[in-house]
């Protein structure tokens, strides 16, 4: 079974809380089925991703960040430099990296 990639449609409104994390132009790279956004923007003159899931929401962006920790000494994948649970929605943002390596997470 095969399912569709993403795509952000051309009247996507960004949330209000990513706008207050990214600044007024955040570009949308992905959109999930859940809600799910992650966005590319630019921070102390590099570039970043933020991920922002919806309340409620099944996906633990806490999890997801513990294991990009675990992960990064030993393998190549974006840093995370800080993860925030707002009332409104879990973030985390990272750093861009040139490739992300595939490699087996840690059972947590």
């Amino acid at each position: 079974m095969t399912r569709p990639a993403s795509t952000i449609p051309g009247d996507y409104m960004i949330p209000e809380d990513v706008l207050d994390i990214t600044g007024p132009d955040p570009a949308p790279v992905w959109l999930n089925q859940t809600g799910g956004l992650t966005a590319r923007f630019e921070s102390e003159h590099r570039t970043r991703y933020l991920n922002r899931n919806p309340l409620p929401s099944t996906e633990d962006l806490e999890l997801e960040a513990t294991k990009l920790d675990w992960l990064h000494v030993r393998h190549p994948v974006p840093r995370v430099i800080e993860h925030r649970r707002r009332i409104s929605a879990p973030a985390r943002s990272n750093t861009s990296i040139p490739r992300i390596c595939p490699a087996p997470m840690p059972s947590i």
